[in-house]
């Protein structure tokens, strides 16, 4: 072919061949991965910016935080996400998202990260994913007790929350009817007549600091004396506590979110390790709470009341956990997933003296492996 005619249809043949196809979606070959995340979100305060980047394994436990979801911005990122249940001591890439400052910062313990209280501070962070889309689906509970109600001092807050039958037995109170803000929440709920040791729903006010908190003995509670203070709380409502009262079941997946275990209240007929029907609406939060994340492996462990011998009660509890664990597998749940064992009386929660007391070591422990 002459060279002149070539020249004239090249552009033509060039312009008819076919294209390869490229890919639909996925980075390029050869792109830069995600930075590492900064220490701490304080070079990013007083914007609404949103970064992803990578937590690696050995930032995972650095760094003190403040607050609950929502974070101080010199909190200890990869730390924050680690609480925050978006990510486990592996590391990996999460997306942080700038918000502004917020008047109180509440602190929890959950997934083996202690957060501390904070007040007003003036930028914050929080992590989006997947854990956030699951809370905004799940239908609305009664929202936790916080251990103390520090995190609420120099308002005038009222504050409606949960006591699970657990959160009664842990942490020191201080006065009487008024009570310093540091005390234990739910413990001096009890102390207060509001709730029975087996939990309940409760109300509080937040009130100015006293000059004095009176300590006394009731309800199975001692307060101790405590002189000037600059916050405190009372109870709102009538006493309502009972004298026998099934315990209040904790949320599931908040709680093992929150705190890396949870005491399960499930019903079994008498000296048996047959399921009561009753037990369905506790297993069904607990498989769903397996369900939502494949990587968690559970601990359950039995447990019983002081009553009867241990030679009966140890391998009761034991049949006990496995129920549990035979439940699970029929329902969805893998059950190389789960281990099981028995404690029987031997790891009570409360006194064995009262039948409350009695009804909350009769449970079932789940806590993560």
């Amino acid at each position: 072919m002459p060279r002149a005619l070539l020249s004239l249809l090249l552009p033509l043949m060039l312009a008819a061949a076919p294209v390869p196809a490229q890919p639909l979606e996925g980075p390029a070959k050869g792109a830069v991965a995600p930075s590492q995340c900064p220490d701490n979100m304080d070079a990013y305060a007083d914007s609404d910016e949103v970064l992803t980047c990578t937590c690696p394994a050995e930032q995972m436990g650095s760094g003190p935080v403040w607050g609950t979801d929502t974070y101080t911005a010199d909190s200890g990122t990869c730390r924050a996400a680690l609480h925050a249940g978006l990510l486990g001591r592996r590391g990996g890439t999460v997306t942080v998202e700038m918000l502004p400052g917020q008047p109180r910062y509440p602190g929890t313990t959950r997934n083996g990260v202690q957060s501390q209280n904070y007040g007003a501070y003036g930028a914050s962070y929080r992590f989006q994913g997947e854990a956030r889309r699951q809370a905004a689906t799940t239908p609305s509970t009664p929202q936790l007790c916080p251990d103390n109600m520090s995190s609420h001092a120099d308002s005038d807050e009222a504050v409606s929350c949960l006591c699970p039958g657990e959160a009664t037995l842990r942490g020191p109170v201080w006065g009487t009817d008024t009570y310093t803000a540091d005390s234990a929440t739910c413990r001096a709920a009890v102390h207060a007549g509001m709730i029975a040791q087996t939990g309940g729903s409760v109300s509080m006010q937040m009130l100015p600091g006293a000059p004095r908190y009176p300590g006394t003995t009731r309800n199975g509670v001692q307060s101790q004396n405590y002189g000037a203070y600059n916050a405190s709380y009372r109870f709102t409502g009538d006493p309502r506590a009972a004298k026998s009262a099934a315990p209040v079941q904790a949320p599931v997946a908040e709680t093992l979110q929150r705190t890396g275990q949870v005491q399960l209240y499930i019903t079994f007929r008498t000296n048996s390790a047959d399921l009561d029907v009753n037990a369905a609406p506790v297993l069904t939060q607990l498989r769903d709470a397996l369900a939502a994340d494949p990587a968690l492996r559970l601990r359950l462990t039995g447990h019983t009341d002081a009553t009867g011998t241990p030679a009966i009660n140890i391998p009761l509890s034991q049949r006990r956990a496995e129920s549990v664990r035979q439940w699970l597998a029929a329902n969805g749940i893998a059950a190389e997933r789960l281990t099981v064992e028995g404690k029987g009386p031997n790891e009570p929660i409360a006194d064995n003296a009262s039948e409350s007391g009695r009804s909350l070591n009769r449970r079932v422990q789940a806590a993560k492996l």
